[in-house]
């Protein structure tokens, strides 16, 4: 895909424009494009995971980073600043950065480019000195203060003053005469060029006027009205917006209403519009595509919602007509020439018209002039003369020699030494991690297991898996992903809509519901009611607060009643929800559900008896979830199936808290369903007869693990047997024992938490963080993910991975020939884990680019997502207090299986060959035989050499963790094989 791609045969080009019918469709197919480059986040309130520049991944990783970079203009790796900020903690070493910078150059590293100056010697100067000037100005001001940059530059310089004034004007002179012609990249739209010229932005014009109506369009029930007319479509809608609320309209757009009144014949539908605009706007064809993709984006946030409500539409409750994106960019470019034509006609004090616009902005191109300034340049090559010893030579250096090192050092850009950096920075963390996981000597479990627990891959699981083992070392852990092999649209209860529960590229085929027991069906109906009647009241209530009138009455007299509980909150958050919670009982009557799991019609649906899965189902589903964990024998007489969600407060981005497996919903009703669907007899009895059979002692119970306030919770406890009730509560003990020790390895991470903070005192930090209403960090959530590692709990059990690892069970030694089960996992487990991880990645690198920025000022809005302040476009990624501590490196993929077993699996299955082959993710492969690892290189595997750093050796994760609040190292703990430790 290119930027700035175009129809290449003369032919098909003219084509298009002799027939306006092949121009339309020309049109569409570069809507549909730009479509894909937009943001693919949904609604946020089942917030999905995903890569921000999924489109390019069937390109290389970095050179989608340089491509990416010329459409949306955000930052693609960390700053140069940053990585030498990292240098100097030890994060990076310098031999590091050379190990890559070899690798990077190959035979071209020892090339002598000047006097005994090899490549790779100019280009480790340039990465070790960090510039001191990122721009003209900048590099002006340093020589203006020409004492300071020789102190900062070269502190032990033998060298005179006004010696270094004569290399520095050499370096500064030869320079502009032997620096390579800059090329000019116009920009797609006019936006730049206006902005340039007059000093005025038209899009503020456009957007203030678009956001707010596309806000409207959208809404999916935040507003007080509904937009008039929206179902006819966004033009529509839009015309009847401006014909009806003059008003609104700014000076610029009042002649809107009369437009509309008089289209043009030509623009009768959305895409004869763009056309028209084109045309007015004097659009070239081969330009086309980067204009239109440009104007798309100026608002992408907008524009991406619009496109992923009208392609999932099961996503929302007011879902919007196909071709919607097409009306929004015929309105977009409409109300752009609009304010253009205002800005134009005030900047040239002369009446302009829709005709003359394309002639106007024609002539504004020769008020734009491309300066050229080359003192950061010349700066730059004085900074290495100095690191290398030139100071001598280069009074004595040729034009020849001149060209040669400004060549040298200008196409060894900023993007590319950060790229070299970046590069060092993933590959410190990925040795660290290998070391550790090639050298630990695992252990036999001498004493049987009495518990198995299965829970999600999500990293935060790994902290909680880790001090289960050690506290209890008789539990098995393993982990699947959250949906538990049960993918289903689920309702529970007080739900009104069906929830997809399961990942964003599966579509559930069954639907499920929980309903109450017989017995407390009149307490549900009850309680419904009076659920139904309070959500209606609350929003009465918040709309009529916000009208004059009703606002002061009610000011006036609730105002005060009110403010008794929201202090309480803001003051006392975690003993305002304790009191809530021992109240709630007294005040509303426990209501025992049931899950509605089981279909004895033919054809799954919605309602009635369509609902649920046939036995058949039931057990094909229970049988591979058994399989691809490798739980098919050995098992305990309590099986635990923790799924995992989180809650808190004044927290539009609580869904991305959820389970990612999940759609961005709590796993509960996935873990309850399966636990159902493994103690079902006629299932065990399908199971046995193909060779997996469970006990009849074994008991499966459904849990979920509340990742905020380190709480699990069970369902279903009363069908369990009796026989089960004492391993349960013992079990119970280890648990509560591992929740308070998660909640004070959480802790180190919070600087509101002291360090020296004690297991209950965490444990209660954690739980009022959750309930406080002023807490942008009510947990971290996926932070620090860096890892996902495939394979047996025996060959990571007793490492501590710093809460930083997806664990994934899959035992090999289990696998057909065909690799079916592998198969399966990684089509799940990449695309999922990957997805997370580049999400975080970019918007660490860009909190502001690719992420939403602060918390501080977003305001939810259209029940969709979140803008800043009262009108912006919709921001979408992750917020900064989610990414602040995450480490921006792509994720490790460490599977344990054969090279020939990986490379055929990559063979069938390119989605996950793009990740892979094209560095998207990092794929490394552990010998299920031996400790032996291997790295994929290119499209082979190479083996992975041991640093010769031995890992560190603790007797607990408190033990290592304790008092530190950074990143940690990888060390073996010996308490994940022996008898709980005391702390």
């Amino acid at each position: 895909m290119s930027f700035n791609s175009h129809t290449n045969s003369k032919h098909s080009s003219e084509t298009v424009q002799e027939h306006p019918e092949n121009k339309l469709a020309h049109l569409a197919e570069i809507i549909s494009h730009a479509a894909h480059l937009l943001p693919a986040q949904g609604p946020i309130t089942t917030f999905v995971h995903h890569n921000p520049l999924h489109l390019f991944e069937s390109k290389p990783f970095h050179e989608s980073l340089l491509e990416a970079d010329k459409i949306f203009g955000s930052q693609m790796y960390l700053s140069e600043e940053r990585y030498h900020e990292e240098l100097e903690k030890g994060r990076i070493l310098f031999s590091d950065l050379e190990e890559i910078l070899k690798s990077e150059l190959g035979s071209k590293a020892n090339e002598i480019i000047i006097g005994k100056s090899t490549r790779f010697e100019i280009q480790s100067s340039m990465l070790r000195n960090l510039p001191f000037a990122a721009t003209e100005k900048e590099a002006q001001w340093f020589i203006a203060n020409s004492k300071k940059l020789y102190k900062i530059i070269h502190p032990e310089s033998s060298a005179d003053k006004k010696n270094l004034n004569q290399v520095l004007e050499h370096c500064l002179t030869n320079t502009k005469n032997a620096t390579l012609k800059a090329e000019h990249h116009a920009p797609a739209r006019f936006r730049e060029l206006i902005l340039e010229v007059t000093g005025e932005d038209p899009d503020l014009l456009v957007n203030e006027l678009l956001i707010r109506f596309s806000s409207a369009f959208l809404d999916q029930g935040f507003a007080i009205w509904g937009l008039p007319n929206r179902d006819a479509g966004f033009i529509a809608a839009f015309k009847s917006f401006c014909q009806s609320n003059p008003s609104f309209l700014g000076s610029w757009a009042r002649t809107l209403p009369d437009y509309f009144e008089n289209l043009h014949q030509e623009e009768n539908s959305a895409h004869e519009m763009i056309l028209h605009s084109l045309e007015i706007l004097g659009v070239p064809q081969e330009n086309w595509k980067p204009f239109l993709i440009q104007s798309l984006l100026a608002i992408r946030g907008w524009a991406g919602m619009i496109w992923q409500i009208e392609v999932r539409p099961d996503k929302v409750p007011m879902p919007v007509s196909p071709g919607t994106l097409a009306q929004f960019l015929a309105i977009r470019l409409l109300l752009d020439r609009l304010a253009m034509k205002k800005i134009i006609k005030e900047f040239s004090f002369k009446k302009t018209s829709s005709k003359d616009l394309k002639h106007e902005l024609a002539s504004l191109k020769n008020h734009s002039e491309v300066k050229q300034d080359h003192t950061a340049l010349g700066l730059e090559v004085f900074c290495v003369a100095l690191d290398l010893g030139w100071e001598k030579q280069i009074p004595d250096f040729t034009p020849e020699d001149w060209v040669k090192v400004v060549y040298e050092i200008e196409t060894f850009s900023q993007l590319d030494q950060r790229k070299i950096f970046h590069l060092a920075y993933e590959n410190h963390l990925y040795r660290q991690v290998l070391d550790s996981i090639i050298t630990l000597k695992q252990q036999k479990q001498t004493k049987p297991f009495l518990f198995q627990a299965v829970f999600c891959i999500d990293e935060r699981e790994e902290s909680f898996r880790r001090h289960l083992e050690e506290v209890d070392p008789s539990f098995e852990t393993y982990g699947a992903a959250g949906f538990f092999n049960v993918p289903m649209y689920f309702k529970a209860t007080l739900d009104s809509f069906y929830t997809p529960l399961c990942p964003i590229i599966i579509t559930p085929s069954n639907w499920v519901e929980e309903l109450p027991e017989e017995e407390f069906l009149k307490a549900y109906k009850t309680r419904a009611s009076g659920m139904k009647t309070i959500q209606i009241a609350s929003h009465q209530l918040h709309l009529g607060s916000r009208g004059g009138a009703l606002g002061a009455l009610l000011s006036a007299t609730f105002g005060t009643l009110a403010a008794i509980p929201l202090a309480m909150t803001v003051l006392f958050p975690r003993l305002t929800a304790k009191i809530r919670r021992y109240l709630t009982p007294f005040l509303r009557k426990k209501v025992e559900t049931k899950l509605k799991l089981e279909r004895f019609t033919e054809k799954a649906g919605p309602t009635g008896n369509q609902i649920g899965f046939s036995l058949q189902e039931m057990a094909t589903m229970g049988e591979r979830f058994l399989r691809d964990t490798g739980l098919t024998r050995n098992f305990c007489k309590l099986v635990f199936i923790f799924g995992h969600g989180s809650t808190s407060i004044n927290n539009p981005h609580q869904s991305a808290y959820d389970c990612g497996a999940c759609g961005g919903s709590p796993g509960g009703a996935n873990a309850r369903a399966l636990a159902q669907i493994l103690n079902d007899k006629r299932v065990r009895s399908i199971l046995q007869k193909n060779g997996i059979d469970i006990p009849d002692d074994t008991y499966f119970l459904g849990a979920l693990s509340n990742t905020s306030i380190n709480h699990v919770s069970f369902f279903d406890k009363d069908l369990m047997p009796s026989i089960h009730h004492q391993d349960f509560e013992k079990a119970k003990i280890s648990l509560r024992e591992a929740c308070m020790r998660n909640a004070h390895e959480r802790c180190r991470r919070f600087q509101s938490a002291p360090l020296d903070i004690s297991l209950e005192e965490a444990h209660r930090h954690v739980e009022g963080r959750a309930e406080d209403l002023a807490q942008p960090r009510p947990e971290l959530g996926h932070a620090t993910n860096a890892i996902c590692i495939v394979g047996r709990r025996e060959r990571t059990r007793g490492i501590y991975l710093d809460r930083r690892s997806f664990l994934v069970s899959y035992d090999p030694t289990q696998d057909n020939p065909n690799n079916d089960i592998l198969n399966r996992i990684l089509n799940a487990a990449m695309p999922v884990c990957s997805g997370i991880n580049l999400e975080f990645f970019f918007s660490q690198v860009d909190p502001t680019g690719w992420g939403c920025g602060t918390k501080l000022p977003h305001n939810p809005t259209s029940y969709l997502g979140v803008m800043d302040g009262a009108a912006s476009d919709l921001r979408t990624g992750l917020p900064w207090q989610v990414v602040e501590i995450h480490e921006a490196v792509r994720l490790l993929f460490i599977i344990e299986s054969t090279p020939e077993i990986m490379l055929k699996i990559l063979e069938r299955c390119p989605p996950l060959a793009n990740l892979c082959y094209n560095n998207w993710i990092n794929l490394v492969v552990l010998d299920p035989e031996s400790s032996q690892a291997s790295i994929l290189t290119g499209k082979e595997f190479v083996a992975y050499e041991f640093s010769g750093t031995p890992a560190a050796k603790v007797k607990s994760s408190i033990d290592w963790y304790r008092g530190k609040r950074n990143h940690l190292g990888y060390p073996h703990i010996s308490n994940a094989m022996d008898a709980g430790v005391n702390v």
